[in-house]
């Protein structure tokens, strides 16, 4: 869904309408404490910068398929931030920066 919203409006667009849609999940299903803002906006700016810079000239479900199998891990959160950060509460609740590798994006 990421990606389809990123192809459709403007990253901050996306971005929160990515934000509303997750919320949107978690209460349908009755689960609390679901939403998380920092794992959220890194991966829509990882994926906006994908999807801007590789394999462009492909179709979306093309692009979309050859991202998940490159970008769908959990390495990349890995890379940025340390475990005590990305389980801490504050980076649930807000946007915080990498603590390990700047994002170059």
């Amino acid at each position: 869904m990421a990606l389809s919203y990123l192809n459709e409006m403007p990253p901050e667009q996306a971005l929160k309408r990515m934000r509303e849609k997750i919320r949107d999940f978690a209460a349908h299903h009755g689960v609390s404490n679901l939403y998380h803002e920092t794992l959220t906006t890194f991966w829509m700016r990882l994926l906006d910068h994908v999807a801007a810079n590789y394999d462009v000239d492909l179709p979306l479900w093309r692009r979309i398929n050859l991202i998940v199998a490159r970008w769908g891990t959990r390495r990349p959160i890995d890379a940025h931030y340390t475990r005590e950060l990305i389980t801490s509460k504050t980076a649930r609740e807000k946007w915080i920066p990498p603590d390990r590798l700047p994002l170059p994006f």
